[in-house]
């Protein structure tokens, strides 16, 4: 929105630049012929006619507003009435005959014996007005008489004339300026801010944009006289008019490649494709005609591969398979707007070919190409853009889901495996000490149990640690005596004699989850049993104390001795299937400390390892009461 409106400011600039320009003297909309003069026309089908011959002719076709005569070598001439002047001190009148892609326009007044040139084909020093319309001088006379104008031009022969007084017609052509001057800034706007939105993104259908607003604006600017007013100058006598003829071909040729590229993303049928490819290219060779003195020819077949190469568009768009993609731009929106563009350009086309009258929907044709195209196409492509980012962020989106899917899918394989691996090594050695023992009788039956004891705990702390995956094991509290918990877990424990237990006098009263507290303590003793000097004593203290945020509780201490796989490393005690590098023969799961850590968490307790000299010390701390209860 913010880009639009910076676009909308800078057309208002522009506008008024152009008004600005173009007034030299009050604009108003006069009306193009202040006397209702009948003008009248003639083909010479022999080319041979002069001014002398042309006078005594009788028989002329009548015609007040445009005329046509198609394309054709032969020249035509143009008889118009001057009215007798209003008094001794009358103004000359002045004659303005359009469009501006004439090539050559000479006026013979034959009253005056004089002979005056315009056209396309003739910088515009000898015209009247310095217009971009042709403007010829008419001296008043006292009695009234006709004129003559001789039209010859490798376009199109129509034609448009006014006579008005000097002061109207000077209003007349600054409208028609005005006018033409806004339309053509117009399709310049499009063009910056298509080049300004392919330098953003670099998009492919934007480029073609760019490109095809480019080449339509460059042959506006020699179309609507521009060129001729400005640098006209510089040019030999009928390089305009080539320069222009070359530019209807190469403007062409980019509206159908930039709708090729466009309608890549409605799934339409490649042949079609390739026709309408084939049409560009063949649209882009009828430029070369222009330079071997084929002119006329290469715009006559300009104007016919036109309306059915636009055609052709629409009906590609119409058989597109548009079930199968979703594009930016709803298909029907785009059909309307080709059907819309193939009219536009279609009938000015049929005026240059004589197959319907000359009007003035000629010059609104023209108009519509520089600026409806531009117009619609800056709603539709900046309609596009956005749906595209839409498109992209949700591509994008879709892809960090998939990429964190696999990352979890990848985790999950990754614990499985190791699930695997720690059961595959820990049920080993005491499936191998029941095989031994069984044979024994009666005295390995206390080493068997103990097998079967260190079995159930790799089993039950691996159903604790899917509980906890899946978030289905949460904390139901109650009150309960810590201190006789304590001695539960540590008669349980498998050397309850090696411990020595420091209790406080009083009742420990806790409002806690006394079976979470219980897998706590008991892979506390367990673990300090596995990596704790043998038959050495194992220090448990309970007492009170508070935690990091101050709140009342009770915490444990477990210390042991140190034995010859050293203490483990502080930073990965804790981690998931962790198991120090010296105790890989050692019979253990790495899950034991995990779940201290864990289940603490869900009941709002902390765990801390410290190491000390030649022993090692872990400490649970609980809340006294249940934090939220």
């Amino acid at each position: 929105m913010t880009t639009l409106l910076k676009y909308l400011r800078l057309l208002i600039w522009g506008l008024s630049l152009g008004w600005g320009i173009s007034t030299a003297t009050p604009v108003t909309n006069p009306s193009p012929n202040t006397s209702s003069a009948t003008f009248a026309g003639w083909l010479d089908t022999t080319g041979t006619a002069t001014v002398a011959t042309v006078q005594q002719r009788a028989i002329w076709e009548p015609f007040t507003d445009w005329k046509g005569w198609a394309y054709g070598p032969e020249p035509v001439w143009l008889k118009v009435p001057v009215p007798a002047a209003s008094g001794p001190d009358a103004q000359p009148d002045i004659l303005v005959v359009r469009p501006t892609f004439l090539d050559r326009v000479t006026l013979y007044d034959p009253a005056k014996g004089t002979e005056r040139r315009s056209g396309d084909f003739f910088p515009p020093y000898g015209d009247a007005l310095g217009s971009i319309l042709f403007t010829f001088e008419v001296p008043a006379m006292a009695t009234a008489r006709h004129v003559f104008v001789k039209l010859q031009s490798t376009s199109a022969r129509v034609v448009h004339l006014s006579l008005m007084p000097r002061q109207a017609a000077q209003a007349y052509t600054r409208w028609v300026e005005w006018g033409t001057d806004c339309v053509w800034f117009l399709s310049v706007i499009f063009l910056l801010w298509s080049m300004l939105q392919w330098v953003r993104t670099r998009d492919r259908v934007m480029g073609f944009f760019a490109v095809k607003q480019l080449l339509i604006s460059v042959w506006g600017f020699f179309l609507l006289g521009f060129a001729r007013i400005t640098v006209g100058q510089w040019f030999a006598e009928g390089m305009l008019s080539m320069v222009s003829s070359v530019l209807v071909s190469g403007a062409l040729a980019s509206v159908l490649w930039f709708f090729a590229a466009l309608l890549l993303e409605y799934k339409v049928r490649p042949w079609m494709l390739t026709c309408l490819r084939a049409a560009a290219w063949a649209s882009l060779c009828l430029c070369l005609l222009n330079f071997v003195g084929l002119t006329q020819e290469s715009l006559q077949l300009v104007n016919l591969m036109l309306p059915f190469a636009l055609l052709w568009i629409a009906i590609t768009l119409l058989f597109a398979r548009t079930e199968e993609v979703k594009p930016p731009i709803p298909r029907v929106v785009l059909f309307s707007y080709a059907c819309l563009y193939a009219v536009l350009n279609a009938l000015p086309a049929m005026t240059h070919l004589g197959l319907i009258g000359a009007s003035p929907i000629l010059f609104i044709g023209n108009m519509s190409v520089l600026v409806v195209d531009g117009l619609v196409m800056l709603a539709i492509l900046n309609v596009r853009q956005q749906r595209l980012k839409e498109q992209h962020r949700a591509v994008t989106t879709k892809l960090m889901l998939q990429q964190e899917q696999a990352q979890l899918d990848q985790q999950y394989l990754d614990e499985h495996r190791k699930l695997l691996a720690m059961l595959a090594h820990e049920m080993k050695t005491p499936l191998a000490t029941l095989r031994i023992w069984m044979e024994a009788g009666p005295k390995g039956k206390p080493v068997m149990e103990r097998a079967i004891q260190d079995m159930d705990r790799v089993i039950e702390r691996c159903v604790h640690t899917g509980q906890l995956s899946d978030h289905s094991l949460q904390p139901s509290n109650d009150w309960f005596d810590a201190t006789e918990l304590t001695h539960s877990v540590l008669a349980a424990s498998r050397q309850p004699d090696r411990v020595h237990l420091h209790l406080p006098p009083e009742s420990c009263e806790l409002f806690a989850d006394a079976q979470m507290l219980a897998i706590v303590l008991s892979n506390l003793l367990d673990n300090a049993y596995k990596y704790s000097v043998p038959n050495t004593s194992i220090d448990v203290w309970l007492e009170a104390g508070n935690g990091s945020q101050g709140l009342a509780g009770w915490r444990w201490r477990v210390e042991n001795a140190v034995n010859v796989a050293g203490a483990p490393d502080g930073n990965k005690v804790f981690d998931k299937y962790y198991r120090g590098a010296h105790t890989q023969r050692q019979s253990g799961s790495g899950l034991g400390l995990f779940l201290v850590k864990t289940l603490l968490e869900l009941m709002r307790g902390q765990v801390a390892y410290t190491p000390l000299p030649e022993r090692v010390r872990l400490e649970v701390w609980l809340p006294r009461e249940a934090v939220g209860a």
